[in-house]
């Protein structure tokens, strides 16, 4: 088994002819952290897009776990094992909990494994337990987050893709929103993580891409990445 569990290269995409992401390349190893830092508008958003389907490459290639998943759509990708939580915790408002998770689950068809996941996702969110019955439109910001990530974690994917998991967040429900990334991570959940909180990004990252103007800038371990200065004066407490 290869420890890469995605492989894109040469990655070339946008919403008109004009490219935003041009010749974009990220190797993720298999249950590690891969994170991804850059200034506003350069292309993390489409990049992670792109990856998934929802945005159509142009050019390039798409490898999750061995297979080629380039040109498929969102719902082909997702029965691949490739989940994306996008920024800004878009959950269906007018379902409640209960609901939002049962529409995750819409590519299971065995009942005792839908109700197992849920289990597990109310094990690691018991606040969502105890709103399961709730409209998720009523939800706290944070609560919809939780959400999101129930959401995924009910498809076990091979690999979670995330952008921007702490945008609008407070700091305490920033703090329990990694907690539960670490504590995924750590069970084997392999994770790419865009992220406006570098401070944050780094603690917890197995190894760093910077992106710039839809381009790979550079990328390393943490250790690495701190070791180049032009780019921290650059990215350092500048919203990615």
């Amino acid at each position: 088994m290869s420890d890469l569990i995605l492989d894109v290269r040469g990655l070339t995409a946008g919403y008109t002819e004009e490219p935003i992401i041009q010749d974009m390349g990220m190797r993720a190893e298999r249950a590690r952290i891969t994170g991804i830092i850059g200034p506003n508008g350069c292309g993390k958003s489409t990049f992670l897009k792109a990856i998934v389907g929802i945005v159509s490459p142009t050019s390039g290639q798409v490898m999750l776990d061995g297979s080629d998943v380039t040109y498929n759509t969102p719902f082909e990708t997702l029965k691949y094992g490739l989940a994306y939580i996008p920024q800004g915790r878009q959950v269906f408002a007018d379902m409640s909990v209960l609901e939002n998770l049962r529409m995750s689950a819409y590519t299971l068809r065995d009942e005792t494994v839908i109700r197992g996941r849920f289990d597990e996702a109310f094990t690691h969110f018991p606040r969502l337990y105890e709103r399961r019955q709730q409209l998720a439109g009523t939800l706290s910001g944070g609560e919809q987050s939780m959400l999101s990530f129930a959401m995924a974690m009910v498809l076990q994917p091979k690999c979670m893709l995330l952008d921007e998991p702490s945008l609008g967040l407070a700091p305490t429900m920033i703090e329990q929103i990694f907690e539960t990334i670490i504590e995924m991570n750590e069970a084997g959940m392999s994770m790419v993580v865009v992220e406006q909180n570098i401070n944050v990004l780094f603690q917890i990252a197995d190894y760093i891409y910077i992106l710039d103007s839809g381009r790979n800038r550079f990328d390393g371990n943490p250790e690495d990445v701190l070791k180049q200065e032009e780019l921290l004066k650059l990215y350092m407490g500048v919203q990615a």
